[in-house]
């Protein structure tokens, strides 16, 4: 039986590795898992999906001449968001298989995309993937199936029922090595879920982006953008700075590319010296730079919390180092993963 070197959370990378059975995932004077709770999610799911649903909802019942309720309303959701971004796992740099990671980024891209998953899943799978890995030592024919697992149980947490993973469809996109039974995967999963003690919904970038993404616009900017589209007839124009004009096209295109930015940074290694929040706002900022617009807003100030001189030094110091020097090579550049 091959085996599995596993860590606690708040290990370093001097500490002992105890050693664990990959195929019955028994730890040292614990019990063997249950298996029939490996996929018991009932009370757990309060995903974040639905509190973006609610907000959109929540958006629409406001109207447009109610935006500073709904911006206060929505810092609400953001600061119990950066209050629950505090609690997740450090990352470490400890996994003996870190040159596999960016084979698996791009395997996990491929089922996201083949599948049809949002981003949602990609990211938190990310996430499970690279915290789990961190801290334990683990086969390369079986790293396949551990980072097919964490997509699974983020695809629980964040798909709708009818678009949750299949585990027997998803062994298709698996090298012949890396087969396994339905019963090995089930103890995985159930111990991937014991290793985070059930804890899983924890933000990432791309959750905040969501929610920054509502405000990509500030007030100034949106009463110009529903002028200009009442005065055409809803018809679109390109914008010019200079006239202060913004249009919903351009506007989607922020977005998208803010987007595309976190994208390329999942095949980087994780960097906890800036936390998801402020990754998420400096995107947001890479890209109002990039298509031409002030760099920031008020209105983006006060929903992130963060001033721009924040912003900034992650944007300089992280953010954007990292998408010039990968966007030509990243293994998610050449990806037609759907936008949003």
């Amino acid at each position: 039986m091959a085996a599995v070197a596993s860590s606690s959370h708040s290990s370093t990378a001097d500490s002992p590795l105890l050693m664990v059975k990959f195929g019955g995932f028994k730890m040292p004077g614990s019990s063997s898992p249950n298996i029939q709770d490996s996929c018991c999610f009932e009370g757990l799911y309060a995903g974040f999906q639905e509190v973006v649903y609610r907000v959109h909802e929540m958006k629409n019942a406001f109207g447009t001449n109610d935006v500073d309720h709904f911006c206060v309303q929505v810092q609400d959701y953001v600061s119990v968001l950066m209050d629950r971004e505090k609690n997740r796992l450090k990352y470490q740099g400890n996994s003996p298989e870190r040159a596999a990671r960016p084979t698996m980024v791009k395997f996990m891209m491929q089922i996201a995309e083949g599948e049809e998953l949002t981003r949602a899943t990609l990211h938190l799978a990310m996430y499970l993937y690279d915290r789990f890995a961190d801290c334990h030592s683990i086969p390369i024919t079986q790293l396949w199936l551990a980072a097919l697992c964490c997509l699974v149980i983020a695809g629980k947490l964040e798909e709708r029922d009818a678009k949750t993973p299949k585990v027997r469809k998803l062994q298709a996109y698996l090298p012949a090595a890396a087969t396994f039974s339905t019963r090995l995967f089930t103890e995985l999963e159930k111990y991937i879920l014991d290793y985070f003690k059930w804890s899983l919904l924890l933000p990432n970038a791309y959750t905040f982006l969501e929610f920054f993404a509502l405000f990509i616009i500030d007030a100034h900017e949106e009463r110009n953008l529903r002028e200009i589209e009442s005065n055409n007839n809803n018809n679109f124009l390109s914008f010019s700075l200079q006239d202060g004009h913004f249009s919903t096209r351009n506007v989607n295109t922020i977005r998208f590319f803010a987007v595309e930015v976190l994208d390329t940074l999942l095949c980087e290694e994780p960097n906890d010296d800036f936390p998801p929040s402020l990754v998420a706002a400096s995107t947001m900022m890479l890209s109002r730079r990039v298509h031409g617009y002030c760099d920031w807003s008020e209105r983006l100030q006060f929903i992130t919390k963060y001033s721009k001189a924040q912003v900034l030094t992650c944007c300089q110091m992280y953010i954007q180092k990292i998408y010039e020097s990968q966007s030509t090579k990243c293994c998610c550049s050449d990806s037609s993963y759907p936008k949003l």
